[in-house]
């Protein structure tokens, strides 16, 4: 739907007082009349920010119609990451128990979202989460260090096999996604309110970032559970000083590359390229030794690849930084 721009004259009152009149239709809309207190926010590009004094979140709700989508899981994942509150599962016949299966199921990847009726026809879900009590950095602080954490139990699982470790790298992997999610809900519900964007701190340009720092995350904790899946299936039994010279290469290279995205400095970039070069030794040495390593390091070159495109992120901030000296 396009947004109408409404076109307002500024008028001159009194002794250099400024004057605009307010759209008549969204007065109405909030119940603004003579009297009404609004507040008024100066954003940092220069825009203004108007809204009531008093203001209640508003809850928006929407109604899956599977006759025509039939797609539960993906529908519900859609509805949730667009920041609808009430999510309705609605068929014209009864639901079957693959159908309330399928409801249940997705409650465990999405936070906050839980089934409060349930009818014959019908099954309701609502969001109890206030988007802006949340706090965006803390959120993405807890991914990196499940990624982080991944990353370590996976490899360990060279020098020692065990499915106790291996189903541990699952769960935490099931929490990423449950943070991953919250956190695009999150960031696309502050791009579309710039008052719920002030009031987490963050710029609209910001969001963006966050929102594809988010998703390199979720990709290298995918990376970390195909690992511990793989070496399931490889006769490979490393040494554990081995190991552990290639979990402490890994969490540096990824943790300069980290503290670049949040630090905003490309200056961490050439520490990260010198425990690279370090990194690539340690596999060549390792495929020599095991041929079959090789599966294993493709994927450890991947996810470092990965954690570079945080880089990426940074060099736009540095040019716009330069230009306003």
């Amino acid at each position: 739907m396009k947004e109408s721009i409404a076109v307002r004259v500024v008028q001159e009152i009194g002794k250099g007082s400024l004057m605009i009149t307010l759209p008549k239709n969204w007065a109405k809309k909030y119940g603004i009349s003579k009297g009404s207190l609004l507040g008024i926010k100066e954003r940092e590009d220069g825009s203004l920010i108007i809204e009531p004094q008093i203001k209640q979140r508003r809850s928006s709700s929407v109604i899956l119609d599977l006759d025509k989508c039939g797609e539960i899981t993906s529908g519900i994942i859609g509805a949730y990451l667009l920041g609808f509150d009430t999510i309705t599962l609605r068929r014209s016949r009864n639901l079957s128990v693959e159908d309330k299966e399928q409801a249940r199921n997705i409650l465990e990847k999405l936070l906050g979202l839980e089934i409060i009726e349930e009818k014959e026809n019908e099954i309701t879900l609502k969001c109890f989460i206030d988007e802006s009590f949340l706090n965006v950095l803390l959120l993405f602080k807890r991914m990196n260090s499940l990624v982080i954490e991944m990353i370590e139990l996976s490899l360990r699982l060279l020098s020692k096999y065990e499915e106790r470790l291996a189903k541990i790298v699952a769960k935490r992997d099931d929490e990423l996604d449950r943070l991953y999610f919250l956190m695009i809900r999150i960031l696309r519900s502050a791009v579309s309110n710039p008052s719920l964007s002030d009031s987490l701190g963050l710029k609209p340009v910001e969001c963006l970032d966050y929102r594809i720092a988010a998703e390199i995350l979720e990709k290298m904790g995918d990376l970390a559970c195909q690992l511990a899946d793989k070496i399931k299936n490889l006769n490979i039994k490393l040494e554990e000083r081995a190991v552990r010279s290639m979990i402490n290469v890994l969490k540096e290279i990824h943790l300069e590359n980290f503290l670049a995205f949040m630090s905003r400095r490309l200056d961490r970039m050439l520490s990260a390229r010198v425990l690279k070069s370090k990194a690539t030794s340690i596999f060549i040495s390792m495929e020599k030794k095991f041929p079959s390593m090789r599966e294993i390091t493709g994927d450890l070159n991947k996810m470092i690849d990965l954690s570079e495109d945080l880089l990426d992120l940074v060099l736009p901030l540095e040019l716009e930084l330069r230009e306003t000296v």
